[in-house]
């Protein structure tokens, strides 16, 4: 447990001095640095392995149920994990981001966030019916009870969670990830075949939860305190409070398509939109959360240097780019093979949802890492700004178009994306004073092989891939892209290649390491 370091007094300073903080300043970067590397290779295998074995799980019970029942518990999980959000994400960015963080910081977050837990808890319990009504269909009530414990065990992982981020200690959040997604995943599929249709993916998400509980506060090594500071718990405040309106309303944001289609078009064509949100998710998130988890701390700690600011958006913006760009634009292609053959015929009717999703998700991308520098250096405020005028655009674009379908739905979603993109841009560069354009400029070959890449699968699928099987014609696509986009890269964008090789580099050095 870190706490507050008080300097001592001392007189002015010689040149020996300045010697030895340069040297000691040089080493605490260092020291970052291999933290950082060593931390992102953890953080990029919790990521990649969580979402491939969540992927797996999805696969399994894709097959095993259909859309109504994807429908009914995602009606359930817009409740539950809007109360879940409230409590998980209150102060744990807050813990994260503090320069310096105190007990009493820790023990007024735990308690706060578990009262506010089990206040909502109970409120599960007793709102479950008219919110069933309002939901539009009744049969999300028992879902509704029945997960309403998952808001306790989240509040009582937060403070554990964000103590292992602030320290970069990646590899016990990994291994919680891997060992409870495998537990969680193992019930699920045992009452899918068992014939529990609905109610596996209940003891799925229970069943994960409660292993993630047990393995992360042993890692932590923490224990909560009796006291309940109330000076720490208003230093925390000031940051906790706009990062709870944030998060309500990035939650809010992204649910609103699954609102609008569950209560105007009912549970089934919800399940269909839960698939093509699900499958997007799991690429983006796969993609993305690596570098970005890794850019708010890491800007936290390098906040007050500007020039190691810049290079942290710099190194994670391209990093990202040279992920997201093609996987996304990639899916969009080949989702009408993709889909049917991973997922079954049930589920083809998602498949214009997905293409456009997909496409929504490479400015989200290119905005996601100027989100966390911008939350690293202290500025959640102008994010929740931003999340509130996405809102709007959102709002107003489904609720007008939820009863064409879910195709239209996807295409207001990515419309309000695309809208929102230039504003952040803006408002990033306003608030944090870095060179927006001169990131977009590195980016731009990155774009452009992207292009070349769409541009030869397309012809691929235009003269050839009609011809073949479709296990071979989406394996013969995936190829023709990604020979495309690598040489493209090769031919214009060969350094931001050459420093995600030195990431992989650095990151295999730090397996070795761990």
């Amino acid at each position: 447990m870190t706490s507050a370091s008080r300097p001592s007094p001392s007189g002015p300073p010689n040149s020996g001095d300045i010697s030895a903080d340069s040297r000691q300043g040089s080493d605490a970067r260092q020291r970052l640095k291999k933290k950082a590397v060593r931390g992102s290779f953890w953080s990029a295998a919790e990521s990649w392995g969580r979402h491939l074995i969540a992927a797996a799980v999805f696969v399994v019970l894709g097959r095993l149920l259909g859309p109504e029942d994807f429908g009914l518990i995602a009606l359930a999980l817009l409740v539950v994990g809007l109360a879940e959000l409230a409590v998980s994400d209150t102060f744990a960015e807050a813990l994260v981001q503090r320069e310096t963080l105190e007990a009493g910081h820790c023990d007024a977050a735990f308690w706060f966030v578990l009262a506010v837990a089990a206040l909502l808890s109970l409120l599960l319990l007793a709102a479950a019916a008219p919110l069933g009504l309002l939901l539009g269909d009744p049969r999300a009530e028992p879902l509704m009870q029945a997960l309403s414990p998952v808001v306790l065990l989240s509040a009582l992982a937060t403070v554990p969670i964000a103590l292992l981020r602030r320290k970069l200690h990646m590899r016990p959040l990994a291994w919680r990830s891997f060992v409870g997604l495998l537990a969680g995943g193992s019930v699920g599929i045992g009452m899918a075949l068992a014939g529990f249709g609905v109610w596996s993916l209940v003891g799925q998400l229970l069943a994960t939860k409660v292993m993630e509980l047990a393995l992360v506060w042993p890692a932590a090594r923490w224990r909560p305190g009796l006291s309940f500071d109330l000076a720490r718990f208003r230093e925390l405040r000031s940051y906790g409070l706009p990062m709870i309106g944030l998060r309500l309303t990035l939650y809010v944001n992204v649910n609103l398509p699954r609102l609008f289609a569950g209560v105007v078009l009912g549970a089934a064509s919800l399940g269909l939109l839960q698939i093509a949100l699900r499958l997007t998710a799991l690429v983006k998130a796969s993609l993305l959360n690596p570098v970005a988890q890794m850019a708010l701390p890491t800007t936290a700690r390098v906040q007050g240097d500007p020039l190691l600011v810049a290079r942290v958006l710099s190194s994670a913006s391209r990093l990202t780019a040279l992920m997201a760009l093609p996987s996304l634009a990639g899916l969009s292609l080949v989702a009408p093979l993709l889909v049917p053959l991973l997922l079954g015929e049930q589920w083809s009717e998602a498949v214009p949802a997905v293409q456009l999703l997909a496409l929504a998700g490479v400015p989200a991308a290119l905005n996601r890492v100027n989100s966390s520098v911008l939350r690293g250096l202290g500025h959640a405020r102008w994010q929740l700004y931003l999340a509130l005028g996405s809102f709007v655009l959102l709002a107003g674009g489904t609720a007008a178009v939820a009863p064409l379908g879910i195709d239209v739905i996807a295409l207001a979603v990515l419309a309000a994306t695309v809208a929102m993109w230039p504003v952040k841009l803006y408002v990033f560069h306003r608030v944090t004073g870095l060179d927006v354009v001169g990131q977009l400029r590195d980016l731009l070959p990155i774009f452009l092989s992207t292009v070349m890449m769409a541009g030869a699968v397309g012809l691929w699928q235009a003269t050839v891939s009609p011809d073949l099987a479709p296990p071979l014609a989406l394996l013969s696509e995936i190829a023709v892209g990604a020979a495309t986009f690598a040489l493209a890269i090769l031919a214009m964008a060969r350094s931001a290649l050459r420093d995600c090789l030195q990431v992989l580099a650095a990151a295999r050095g730090a397996a070795r390491a761990a």
